[in-house]
């Protein structure tokens, strides 16, 4: 059988004619019937059609994320085990590492084995591959992303809440000469991270310094790069608090201040987004002050809600969450002196 010529006579992918094939339940039904008369058409095997009419189900959800190695994700892995285990599932997690136009292939190609798919990963932005997955009704929630236009499950965090509930606090402490490490402005949660920031500081009339915000590529190098832009300001501007858009940069901000002879939290203090429990080698410094998101419950209720889509309790309902974030108060804010 020639599964290329019957993807192209039917106008779709290789990957749904597969699950046309293999009797998976999660392709809409007229794109369906349009395969099986394609198939038809070209006299292939009946047998074929029938098994194509006897959908089959596995046990098993696949969670993409971007980078499964970094520390960030320690708490998230262990929850979705913990929670699909007690759904009866087992969960596949792959990482977009590296990866740009194939990861939606290789999404794609996922859905030939998996009952569900959940998106935890903002760098997943393919618009045609998330509206096929809808249009076929397969099963899909996404974390902490959305795709205006496109009906699609989402459980997002409060980042702006975030931040701002990480600014507020700096400014009971006293500061007020808070700069930002700004993450990648393409990426959503970061993103509205910065502009969580900007708006408190403009909500409390504070003057945002035109070097104050910096951005930094997702490593150590960027990092310290902006860092140093900061620290080495006009002591007149020079700030006396750092907000960062997660704390892998915390870390790295901490661990380069000191380098240069500064203190955390004498000189500056620092506070981080994520409240992540595994901390690089490199990193001696206090605990981190920081935001914390609520992994364990967005482990939960993701899981919940898919295994709901695939079971059909759930087919007909669009869930649109948002959770809010809680400020942890570590050893690397102070109050200004």
């Amino acid at each position: 059988m020639n599964i290329k010529l019957i993807a192209e006579t039917s106008g779709v992918s290789l990957a749904t004619v597969s699950r046309v094939l293999n009797g998976k339940e999660n392709v809409n039904e007229n794109t369906r019937e349009r395969v099986l008369e394609v198939i038809r058409e070209l006299g292939y095997d009946k047998k074929m059609i029938k098994k194509s009419n006897s959908v089959t189900k596995n046990n098993i959800i696949t969670v993409v994320l971007h980078d499964i190695h970094k520390p960030f994700y320690h708490d998230l892995l262990y929850y979705f085990q913990k929670y699909a285990r007690s759904l009866s599932y087992e969960v596949l997690f792959y990482s977009t590492l590296g990866e740009d136009n194939s990861s939606s292939e290789r999404i794609e190609a996922m859905t030939r084995f998996s009952a569900g798919i959940i998106l935890f990963s903002s760098y997943v932005s393919d618009f045609n591959l998330i509206r096929q997955l809808q249009e076929n009704r397969y099963p899909i929630v996404v974390i902490d992303n959305s795709f205006p236009g496109i009906e699609v499950n989402t459980l997002m965090i409060n980042n702006r809440k975030g931040a701002q509930q990480a600014v507020e606090y700096l400014l009971n402490q006293g500061h007020t000469k808070i700069a930002c490490l700004a993450g990648s402005p393409n990426l959503m949660v970061w993103a509205d991270r910065v502009n969580g920031y900007i708006e408190t500081m403009r909500m409390h009339n504070i003057f945002i310094h035109k070097d104050y915000i910096q951005y930094a590529d997702n490593d150590i190098d960027g990092v310290k790069e902006a860092v140093h832009t900061l620290l080495y300001l006009d002591s007149a501007v020079r700030p006396s608090a750092i907000f960062c858009f997660d704390d892998a940069a915390a870390f790295a901000a901490i661990d380069f201040i000191q380098s240069e002879g500064f203190g955390v939290p004498e000189d500056i203090s620092i506070i981080g987004f994520d409240c992540q429990h595994v901390k690089p080698n490199f990193y001696t410094g206090p605990e981190l002050t920081s935001i914390r998101q609520p992994f364990e419950l967005l482990s939960k209720h993701s899981l919940e809600l898919i295994e709901g889509i695939i079971s059909g309790r759930f087919s007909d309902v669009q869930v649109h969450e948002l959770y809010d974030t809680e400020l942890y108060v570590g050893g690397t804010t102070a109050s200004l002196r």
